[in-house]
Order: C-alpha cells, then sequence, then structure tokens
C-alpha cells in the first residue's frame, strides 16, 4: 500500500516536472476555459445533487442508498469526462497539448 503511494507520487512528481512551459496567454486561456467551465456546467452539477438528494431522501433501505452512491459517483465521472474533453478543446486552441 505504501510502495504504491510512493510510486503515484513519483510519477506525479514526473509529470510536473516534465510538463511544457506555459506562456502568460495560454495560463490566461487556462483559466478563462476553467471559469467558462465552472459558469456553463454549474446547473449540470446542481442537478446531479439534487438528483442524489432526492435519491438519498426516498431511499428506504441500506441497498437503495448504495444505489443513490453508484448513480452519483456516475454522474460526477460523467461530469469530470465532459470536463476534461472541454478543456482539452481549450488547451489544444492554446496551442497546447492534449492530456
Amino acid at each position: 500500500h505504501r510502495d504504491l503511494h510512493l510510486s503515484l507520487r513519483r510519477q506525479r512528481q514526473m509529470c510536473i516536472r516534465d510538463s511544457t512551459p506555459i506562456t502568460p496567454e495560454q495560463e490566461q486561456a487556462l483559466i478563462q476555459g476553467h471559469r467558462s467551465w465552472s459558469k456553463t456546467s454549474y446547473s449540470k452539477r446542481r442537478s446531479a445533487m439534487d438528483r442524489t438528494m432526492a435519491c438519498v431522501d426516498a431511499a428506504e433501505s441500506k441497498h437503495e442508498l448504495k444505489t443513490c452512491r453508484q448513480q452519483s459517483k456516475a454522474a460526477r465521472r460523467a461530469l469530470r469526462k465532459e470536463h476534461h474533453a472541454y478543456m482539452n478543446q481549450v488547451r489544444e486552441q492554446a496551442g497546447l497539448p492534449i492530456r
């Protein structure tokens, strides 16, 4: 377990060290992209939270609560995937490598 964490930390440090230096203009494009995503995805994020709360409120068993957690996790995963795709477009437009 501990070795896995060390390996992941080492890998993350290597990624940071090997990352492409960015210009101030590229940094501003990334910031604007994150800001834009936050604003445009707000209703989706809020809707996902509302669905989770409604599911939890309606749950009458441990199994139903587990299903709520699984659905919530799937919704978060889908939003992360959308965010990743969106930011890759921003990165590409700014002349940065996609991730």
